[in-house]
């Protein structure tokens, strides 16, 4: 019963409410690849920083293709899995090391947690965040407890799955030096060796990305080591993205942590009140764990110069309710607690939305089966894509290159559009002239010619299609 009703929450309306957007795409196309024999030791470039990932998640999405074939409300209904699994761990986390009553408290704050749900209708590694972070935490309390150096390789190398997913998990690695150093067992030098299989379990993890780095001349490290001087300057999407003031990340901090902040207050005083009366409580590596991975990375938050957006947030919101659930907990008498939870659940559950998207398979595929047609009359020796939108999602158009590659109509790389026969100019909105564009990969393409081929309208969008040739 209780699984069904996490996956109801996530899967309602899920062919009209789950987007396929251009990180989607791009993954999906990455997946594609490595199913046509084209396999890769690392990931695209990260959106933001230039640096690459590792390339397990898109292994991982060949594995599924494979399975389901190239049917995305299979995959789709895939990551609702994931969320449902998820909580269900963190459930179970709870009523190992706190109680039955906080494994109630946590699957009802979960249950319908804006970021969570958010997150499994979301772009493919956003559904795999909070459940690699409650697996992680379930081996590192295992590990602690086992004392095992090669128990601590493991636990690297769960952590090292965030490497392959994204890199938002440095929220929780930085607080989570200093607690390990202070939870594992041993002298200072022992320590240093626990924390040495720990990265070392870390490094094996992204040995096909390390391998790559080498052979290259350490593109990625040199990438995302800019990327860090960049954060610290304050200079990251300074220009595109303006960056948050430091009431503007509270702001984006509460919204994600929860759905009423006077209550959230309330109940933390009275859970924190309740937890200082129980030295046991205080003393579990469990609680501590919580507590300074939360209270760390949420630091980090604020600190933060670049640009937020929400999802950054993912991971230690995750871990959050976890401590929130387990303070709640602490309450006497326990119904209060479920109380308090129940009224955040049915909040959390009022601001929960299931409009009808415009970026899902069912839309974007009425677009690319126009330009699916015009291939098939014009017959051009190859074509390529640009997406123009003020959505500023790239305009390399990932979601509409998958779709058509889905489709047997595979387009030209997106690296060497001046070696394009045909531009598809996709314009989601506006009227700009295509033959106007001054994006890097318009005029790369150097088009002199510009014919409007459609305007179907799509989910209250004209939609505009040009076919552009030199």
């Amino acid at each position: 019963m209780a699984a069904a009703i996490l996956f109801v929450v996530r899967a309602y309306s899920f062919t009209t409410n789950l987007q396929f957007d251009s990180d989607s795409g791009r993954d999906s196309l990455f997946a594609l690849r490595i199913l046509d024999g084209n396999p890769t030791l690392l990931g695209p470039a990260a959106s933001v920083g230039g640096f690459y990932l590792g390339p397990l998640l898109y292994y991982f999405l060949a594995i599924l293709y494979l399975l389901f074939g190239l049917n995305l409300y299979a995959i789709s209904l895939t990551y609702i899995v994931m969320g449902v699994t998820a909580v269900a761990l963190g459930c179970w986390l709870q009523r190992t090391y706190i109680s039955r009553n906080a494994s109630v408290i946590f699957f009802l704050v979960a249950a319908t947690s804006l970021p969570l749900v958010t997150a499994s209708q979301s772009a493919t590694n956003q559904p795999m965040m909070p459940l690699v972070t409650i697996v992680f935490l379930a081996v590192y309390l295992a590990g602690l407890k086992k004392n095992s150096l090669r128990f601590d390789t493991v636990t690297g190398m769960v952590f090292g799955l965030f490497l392959h997913i994204h890199f938002s998990a440095l929220l929780i690695f930085i607080p989570l030096v200093p607690l390990f150093f202070w939870q594992a067992t041993g002298n200072f030098k022992r320590k240093i060796l626990h924390f040495s299989m720990l990265v070392i379990g870390m490094l094996l993890m992204i040995l096909p990305l390390l391998v790559f780095d080498i052979r290259h001349n350490f593109i990625t490290t040199r990438s995302l080591l800019g990327y860090a001087q960049e954060t610290i300057s304050g200079s990251l999407l300074s220009d595109t993205r303006p960056h948050l003031t430091f009431l503007e990340k509270m702001q984006l901090s509460g919204e994600q942590l929860t759905p009423a902040l006077p209550l959230t207050v309330v109940g933390l005083l009275v859970g924190v009140a309740a937890s200082l009366r129980k030295s046991r409580l205080i003393a579990s590596q469990y609680f501590q764990t919580l507590l300074v991975l939360s209270l760390g990375s949420f630091l980090l938050v604020l600190s933060y110069n670049g640009y937020i957006f929400p999802y950054y947030v993912l991971i230690p919101a995750t871990i959050w309710l976890l401590l929130f659930a387990t303070l709640l907990a602490q309450l006497r008498p326990k119904f209060l607690g479920i109380f308090l939870a129940t009224v955040m659940s049915l909040l959390s559950f009022s601001r929960l939305t299931y409009n009808d998207k415009f970026r899902t398979v069912k839309n974007l595929s009425q677009i690319t089966a126009v330009i699916e047609q015009d291939i098939k009359e014009t017959k051009p020796e190859n074509f390529t894509i640009f997406k123009d939108s003020s959505d500023q999602m790239t305009g390399l158009g990932y979601e509409y290159r998958f779709l058509l590659a889905r489709d047997n109509f595979v387009p030209h790389s997106e690296y060497a559009y001046e070696n394009a026969a045909v531009l598809y100019y996709i314009r989601e909105e506006g009227n700009a002239d295509p033959l106007m564009s001054t994006h890097w990969e318009t005029t790369q393409f150097g088009a002199t010619k510009s014919q409007l081929i459609a305007e179907p309208k799509i989910h209250a969008n004209t939609i505009s299609i040009f076919r552009l040739t030199k």
